[in-house]
């Protein structure tokens, strides 16, 4: 009998989570994609492990999706003149890191000759895929009102790298529509969020709630609302336990042992684990 194709893609989208979960499940640092959402107690849970991320093989799809739009608009931006840097002197992706290194992110490119900048003002470059109607959304408000933690997150890099702009470029996926604008560097709104994120790292408790009704909107499709919100237990590792605390060099002290964490035992604790409470 031969096989329906709904199941090659189930079969497909198994071995895609597979993958994933093969992976390390956590991220090390605080990242500048994370530090513009709205609820710090939301990032702080994600900082420390609360929950392990979890994504369907559809999802992973897309994320897989975006990175590989990347090569297509360095191929654009190429074409038309602009010198694009996506690497460093190593040949790694460009990044930044600060908060003792427990907060970083990785930059999509760099660029010189942008149409309408000085030819020799070296920007940021920052890609990015829409549905249709976040897409919409975009061209109508912009990225700063629409896409708000996308704006915070150019700010960092240009803050951290010295840029005076960036070029935010979008697609969108349904039709290959494309967007772009160039967004100026706000060092007022880089201070804030650079202040945000310390405060973030070196919290030895949630930070407050951004809404106490489990029901509102962005609780409700939150992946930490069942802690939040339902009292359901954190993950036992190092960095939900009482005991422990970032370190420099993007490390983790811990205060029984007086010792660093080596990283092969962060992600399951010791029978000294104490549960950090709200």
């Amino acid at each position: 009998m031969i096989e329906h194709p709904h199941r090659i893609v189930h079969l497909i989208d198994a071995a895609i989570e597979a993958d994933e979960r093969a992976e390390v499940p956590f991220r090390s640092h605080l990242g500048g994609s994370q530090i513009g959402r709205e609820c710090s107690r939301q990032i702080w849970y994600g900082f420390r492990w609360a929950k392990r991320p979890s994504f369907s093989g559809r999802m992973l799809r897309l994320f897989q999706r975006g990175h590989g739009e990347e090569a297509r608009f360095v191929r654009y931006l190429t074409r038309i003149g602009m010198n694009v840097r996506e690497f460093d002197e190593q040949g790694k992706q460009w990044r930044i890191l600060d908060v003792e290194g427990h907060f970083g992110g990785s930059l999509d490119g760099l660029a010189t000759g942008c149409p309408g900048l000085d030819p020799e003002e070296e920007i940021l470059l920052e890609f990015k895929t829409h549905n249709t109607k976040s897409f919409a959304k975009l061209t109508y408000e912009g990225v700063q009102i629409s896409k708000p933690e996308h704006y915070r997150q150019m700010q960092i890099y240009m803050g951290k790298r010295q840029l005076k702009h960036a070029l935010y470029m979008a697609v969108n996926k349904n039709d290959d529509d494309l967007y772009c604008e160039i967004v100026e560097f706000d060092i007022i709104e880089f201070a804030k969020l650079m202040h945000k994120a310390r405060v973030i790292v070196y919290a030895k408790q949630p930070p407050n709630r951004i809404s106490e009704n489990a029901t509102w909107f962005a609780c409700k499709y939150c992946d930490f609302s069942g802690i939040c919100h339902k009292g359901e237990p954190m993950e036992r590792n190092c960095r939900t336990c009482q005991h422990s605390a970032p370190a420099e060099n993007g490390e983790w002290f811990c205060n029984t042992w007086q010792s660093i964490i080596p990283g092969a035992h962060m992600r399951t604790g010791c029978d000294a684990h104490l549960m950090i409470t709200d």
